[in-house]
């Protein structure tokens, strides 16, 4: 099932939530049942809401959207949305040489 929050979060800093883009994304999904995105969809989304994506950039945004994009950067969430580091770095330090 998607997390509509990661969901959300994910498109703004896809820089598309100022569009009609997520949330026609989001109600394809919805409607379909969907637990992951597909690129179809994304092309569907894209021309109802009028917004043009290039397809090296969609293959980015199903990264992205389903996850891999996260647990690939070090970043994860668990079941209960919270955010967590998983490549042992803490945030604002500086490793020593």
């Amino acid at each position: 099932m998607l997390d509509r929050r990661d969901f959300i979060r994910t498109c703004s800093g896809l820089g598309l939530a100022g569009t009609l883009f997520p949330g026609v994304l989001w109600a394809q999904a919805q409607a379909q049942g969907a637990k992951k995105i597909t690129k179809e969809m994304i092309e569907n989304a894209a021309v109802i809401a009028d917004v043009p994506i290039a397809d090296d950039y969609k293959e980015m945004m199903l990264e992205n959207l389903n996850g891999v994009g996260a647990r690939a950067g070090g970043t994860g969430s668990d079941e209960e949305g919270f955010v967590h580091r998983t490549d042992g770095n803490v945030p604002g330090t500086v490793e020593k040489e």
